[in-house]
């Protein structure tokens, strides 16, 4: 017996170091924890500054004349500037890194701290199982109650054991869970933050692509001609008809100056000839009247005669054959005269000045229609450098278009609202996964209380509705019918002995998946008058299973059937003092 006392006082002096560590770790355990919030939220903070600042931080690498990166454009009107309080990538980092640390550390602690609880747990139960010993076990008896001690012992040492490794098990589920959760909170930002640039780019591209096609709209509006080719044909037909107009201008100008000088050329020879003709008109007059005088002194009767007595045959010959050719060519001169005149009549004089101020009016419109063609093909050149660059954006965002439209369809699942199919995002698919876990535990019961009539079911996805929220639909199968309805169809009794099912399947459930949680006691509120008296009795019976495993189930009820089923009964009574309460077992 002394030795048991020496051996409790030893065990309570490590129950008492055992508590001053347990305090000690718990303190370093909430210390590490505030630390590390602290380091989560200076993370936090950092990483959502960092976001924020992306456009920032991108216009840093925009150079003049260079793509934009996002929307492909050259220009860069209004660059957004990074603010003073803009974290850099390695600080973010850094923050990253530092709640990491802490996280470990903080783990490392808390492991500690339970470690050091369960010790003292440990401790403590030795304790009390040695101040029972002690205290009810005789001096003869002080061998056996050692034995029980140890086994003891050893059975509280086995369930810490397997408590620590459960703890343990949930420990590092919670790590998994921690980390699956930031993984997926990564790739959420970094498909929102996708998203949005493709989202900005394709705006910016349409934006673009409006405003040339509105600037090319009212281009076209303001030309004479639908499209260029018509501009290009209008225009070789102007120059076509210059040319053939300045080629008629040259024509008709060297054959108006040939027909001047050779005007003038008659005119001259015409003048020459009549005063020559007229020269000598009077000069034979003159020598006719002096050749009569001399003629009629000398006694010649005519002409004829003087020339029989002074000329010789040959010579009057040649006279004769002068005179013949003097009077052709007066023929000829006057036949001459007579066809110019003819071929000048109905004429009129040409006017120079006028011919030119026409060619200088159709070059001056020559010009315009020059400078006109330049303008069209310079717009014409500049529409067809923006066509480029917009086929080349197309071609460049295709695959981040494809991208987009994968990621895009991805969020619309992920988050139900993908057009066409049933509203189920992603955290109701998880729950459906649990859902119908509780739903084969909840038949386990429910098939009891109905004799096998109904079995519950979670709504297949395909039958899901494409309206509002869905996935957690129950279902209700008749085993006499086979069909399958809504489980809203079913009759209050019914309705009552399907939730009572599910809140039992969902119990089995919660203590199955977390082992340290034990539910040991349920209530029922109501709901038994809806019931048949078959019904009643199977539920009382199915209630009466979980009653005998160490579950304590209380039921709430006006239903006086039921005081002959239930043997410990907690009786209700209203006075006119108020409602008394008293035990019926």
């Amino acid at each position: 017996m002394l030795r048991q006392y020496k051996e409790l006082d030893r065990q309570e002096n490590r129950k008492e170091q055992l508590k001053e560590d347990c305090e000690r770790a718990k303190k370093e355990a909430e210390c590490e924890q505030k630390n590390y919030e602290h380091a989560w939220a200076e993370y936090e903070m950092k990483y959502q500054k960092f976001l924020k600042e992306q456009a920032g931080i991108l216009a840093l690498t925009l150079e003049a004349g260079q793509p934009c990166p996002v929307c492909g454009s050259r220009d860069h009107p209004q660059i957004t500037l990074l603010s003073d309080e803009a974290p850099t990538q390695a600080e973010v980092e850094s923050a990253k890194e530092e709640r990491d640390r802490k996280e470990k550390t903080r783990d490392i602690k808390v492991a500690a701290f339970r470690e050091c609880l369960a010790g003292y747990q440990a401790a403590q139960e030795i304790c009390q199982t040695l101040q029972m010993n002690i205290k009810n076990a005789p001096e003869d008896g002080v061998k056996t109650n050692w034995k029980k001690i140890m086994q003891n012992l050893g059975q509280t040492f086995a369930e810490t054991e397997e408590q620590l490794k459960q703890l343990e098990q949930i420990s590092e589920k919670c790590k998994a869970l921690k980390k699956n959760q930031e993984q997926i909170a990564e790739q959420s930002v970094e498909l929102e933050r996708k998203e949005r640039e493709t989202d900005q780019c394709l705006t910016e591209s349409k934006l673009a692509y409006t405003k040339v096609q509105a600037e090319y709209q009212t281009a076209k509006e303001k030309l004479p001609y639908e499209t260029i080719e018509e501009a290009e044909k209008h225009l070789v037909q102007t120059v076509g008809a210059l040319e053939q107009l300045r080629k008629n201008y040259e024509t008709v100008t060297r054959r108006l100056t040939e027909m001047q000088n050779k005007e003038k050329e008659l005119e001259g020879r015409s003048k020459t000839v009549k005063a020559s003709a007229l020269q000598s008109q009077k000069e034979a007059e003159k020598k006719k009247l002096r050749y009569e005088q001399v003629m009629k002194a000398q006694g010649f009767a005519d002409e004829e005669s003087y020339h029989r007595k002074c000329m010789k045959e040959t010579e009057l010959e040649e006279a004769e054959r002068w005179t013949e050719a003097y009077q052709r060519e007066l023929q000829e001169l006057e036949a001459n005269r007579k066809l110019l005149e003819q071929q000048l009549k109905g004429k009129e004089r040409k006017d120079i000045a006028q011919i030119k101020q026409e060619m200088k009016e159709a070059s001056e419109v020559l010009e315009q229609i020059r400078r006109e063609y330049m303008r069209l093909h310079n717009i014409n050149e500049k529409n067809r450098e923006i066509r480029d660059n917009l086929r080349r954006n197309f071609e460049k965002n295709s695959g981040l278009q494809n991208q987009y439209e994968i990621i895009g369809n991805l969020s619309k699942t992920a988050n139900g609202n993908l057009s066409g199919s049933a509203k189920l995002d992603f955290e109701t698919y998880i729950q459906r996964q649990y859902f119908r876990q509780i739903i084969r535990a909840a038949n386990k019961r429910l098939i009891r209380m109905t004799s096998g009539e109904f079995i519950l079911q979670c709504r297949d996805v395909e039958k899901l509705g494409s309206q509002g929220q869905a996935g957690l639909e129950l279902d209700v199968y008749h085993m006499a019918t086979d069909t399958i309805r809504d489980v809203k169809t079913l009759s209050g009794g019914e309705s009552f002995m399907a939730a009572l099912s599910m809140a039992l399947g969902l119990s089995d459930i919660v203590q199955n998946t977390a082992g340290a949680i034990h539910l040991d006691t349920m209530f029922i509120d109501e709901g038994f008058g809806s019931l048949d008296d078959a019904s009643r009795d199977q539920a009382i019976r199915v209630l009466n299973d979980l009653a005998d495993k160490d579950r304590l189930v209380g039921i709430i009820s006006h239903v006086n059937e039921l005081k002959e089923q239930i043997d410990h009964k907690l009786v209700v009574k209203k006075t006119d003092k108020g409602s008394s309460v008293s035990w019926s077992v």
